[in-house]
């Protein structure tokens, strides 16, 4: 089942970058690290105190993802919505080869803002490091080509993500109030 995880009961989301670096420690203290050029998201999200509709929904939500087995789409409340003042379509422009930082861009009303990206034919999520007019520096560097016009999504940035683990709590209270957590990490 894949879909899109209802984030509007949230209380609190929160993302994170995992980076991976070999290191090694030689003999004399020495330190060396190098970059693998892996990066993923997790995201984890609490939420707020409900009544049992909106925590069956979710819950139910969750079960049809059988655990860590299926992928789907989240998009966080605030951190999925970029800064800046961008409202036009905006789309890549020239091709680019995998490996890159720079992306040139094309039809922005406005530097698109730091903040969260994805490119149409990406299931990555990438990160605008230094943003501009006419250029955007993300992080992690391209995991696949880029078409000419390609159209680069500023918000409502949908990660594509499993759960971490089969394992999922729904805890109720006397009250009839329910709380959910849930941890997620990028599946691309």
């Amino acid at each position: 089942m894949s879909g899109t995880l209802p984030t509007d009961a949230f209380q609190k989301m929160t993302v994170t970058t995992f980076a991976g670096t070999r290191e090694h420690i030689a003999q004399s203290g020495k330190i060396q690290a190098q970059g693998t050029g892996v990066q993923r998201f997790s995201i984890k999200g609490s939420l707020a105190p409900t009544k049992r509709e909106a925590a069956e929904v979710l819950f139910s939500f969750v079960m049809q993802q059988e655990g860590r087995a299926n992928t789907f789409d989240v998009i966080p409340p605030i951190e999925g919505y970029t800064q800046g003042n961008t409202t036009s379509k905006v789309t890549v422009n020239g091709a680019h080869s995998k490996g890159v930082e720079t992306i040139s861009i094309q039809g922005a009303d406005a530097p698109i803002a730091h903040g969260f990206i994805k490119f149409a034919n990406h299931s990555k999520v990438y990160r605008v490091v230094q943003p501009s007019e006419t250029s955007i520096e993300i992080r992690p560097r391209l995991m696949k080509p880029l078409l000419d016009n390609e159209l680069v999504i500023y918000n409502a940035v949908p990660f594509r993500v499993s759960f971490v683990s089969d394992i999922h709590d729904m805890d109720m209270s006397d009250a009839n109030w329910y709380r959910q957590k849930l941890e997620m990490k990028e599946a691309f």
